[in-house]
């Protein structure tokens, strides 16, 4: 008996490894530390919105606080087709106690409003709220949309808020700003 547990032990930890390795043979990132990585496409814009935003500086640290939660911002330019009309999307996946969040914003002329829309997305699942069973109940201010996702009053509010702060003309400025800094610094 002792021999079946130690082979079933070994088996878990070579398991465990083949998993971690091949996620890292097709490239995953390998990510130590809990907290939130901005692609350096958004990075101009959540330098600026951090600067001029009450709302988002308060919703940025309170997530990147978190030390059970990782986030990756990212940006994606492909047509909207390509989406499914999409504007951005969270994917919010639990690896045991811990959550990892993967935010893609797809709409060039408004990351501001869309990146604060999302991340108070994240806040929310991290806060613990079940958005299917608020749905289905009829919960004010969420609802669950045609593709199966749902949509908050909350998180549309925090957007238009912190887009508000920040200034309407930013949108694709901020994207704009990224290719002038690698321009001007090759990286």
């Amino acid at each position: 008996m002792p021999r079946v547990a130690a082979f079933t032990g070994l088996a878990m930890v070579l398991a465990a490894s083949a998993t971690l390795f091949a996620g890292r043979a097709r490239g995953d990132p390998t990510w130590p530390e809990p907290g939130i990585r901005v692609s350096p496409v958004l990075q101009p814009c959540v330098d600026m919105m951090l600067r001029r935003s009450q709302t988002f500086r308060l919703l940025y640290h309170a997530i990147g606080r978190r030390t059970n939660l990782r986030v990756a911002l990212g940006f994606d330019g492909r047509p909207a087709v390509e989406q499914g009309d999409r504007r951005a999307q969270t994917i919010i996946r639990r690896i045991g106690p811990l959550r990892e969040a993967k935010v893609v914003i797809y709409d060039a002329d408004h990351p501001v409003e869309l990146i604060a829309h999302e991340l108070e997305h994240v806040r929310e699942q991290m806060e613990g709220l079940n958005l299917r069973l608020m749905a289905t109940a009829h919960w004010s201010g969420v609802v669950r949309l045609w593709d199966g996702t749902f949509e908050t009053r909350r998180a549309q509010e925090t957007g238009l808020e912190v887009a508000d702060q920040v200034g309407g003309g930013y949108g694709r400025l901020c994207l704009s700003m990224t290719y002038v800094n690698i321009g001007t610094h090759p990286q």
